[in-house]
């Protein structure tokens, strides 16, 4: 598919969604949607061609460049400025970019460039106050506790019990609320915690908590 033909693409999907009354209190999201009985247009649910791949590799120098990966996926416009003069930029399906013909990696606030970067096992959302449905900060948090997490584990920090970060279950989910957080492990963020309220304070004194609610 060409550039041109994925934009257009996208934009005739998120017009279909406006148009079929995906949107509600101006807030909508395509799950739910489609759980209410919308059925998405024949052009939307042709199956693609099977990978030809499961490779999936890791920030860090690679044959044709430098692989970066971004603290909790998002890209600010003033990294993204300041990567685009280090080298042609390409978007991979990796959640990462190639900055291409690097021989060195950049040192950049925000940055992932290795694969054993404590920031791969946080997952956190916008959070208080940009996101009026948060009820606590999460990514301050999240930064916070990443370097006392066990490699191999994944802690989602997550704003509310909706859990838009990840709708999957992780390791350690810290669940916010009015009076703190809530801890539930192997889980999602709306499932049943093992420890309430939770002050962030109380938390970033006492990260062993998290294993020791195993």
């Amino acid at each position: 598919m060409s550039t041109a033909t994925a934009v257009s693409t996208m934009l005739a999907l998120a017009d279909w969604f406006v148009q079929s009354g995906g949107i509600s209190g101006e807030r909508g999201r395509m799950a739910a949607h489609l759980a209410r009985g919308a059925a998405l247009p024949d052009i939307f649910t042709e199956v693609p061609a099977p990978s030809v791949a499961t490779y999936s590799p890791e920030p860090g120098p690679v044959a044709e460049g430098a692989l970066v990966g971004f603290e909790f996926g998002q890209v600010p416009a003033e990294l993204l400025d300041a990567l685009s003069h280090l080298g042609a930029l390409r978007v991979t399906p990796w959640r990462m970019l190639l900055i291409e013909g690097a021989s060195a990696m950049p040192d950049l606030p925000g940055l992932i460039t290795q694969p054993n970067d404590p920031m791969l096992r946080v997952i956190a959302c916008t959070g208080a106050p940009g996101c009026l449905q948060a009820a606590q900060p999460t990514r301050a948090l999240a930064r916070l506790l990443a370097p006392h997490l066990p490699e191999g584990t994944i802690l989602h920090v997550s704003g509310c019990s909706k859990g838009c970060a990840h709708p999957g279950p992780t390791n350690f989910t810290l669940k916010a609320q009015a009076g703190g957080f809530d801890l539930i492990r192997d889980g999602h963020a709306r499932d049943l915690p093992l420890r309430w309220g939770l002050t962030a304070e109380y938390l970033a004194a006492h990260p062993a908590i998290l294993r020791e609610a195993s």
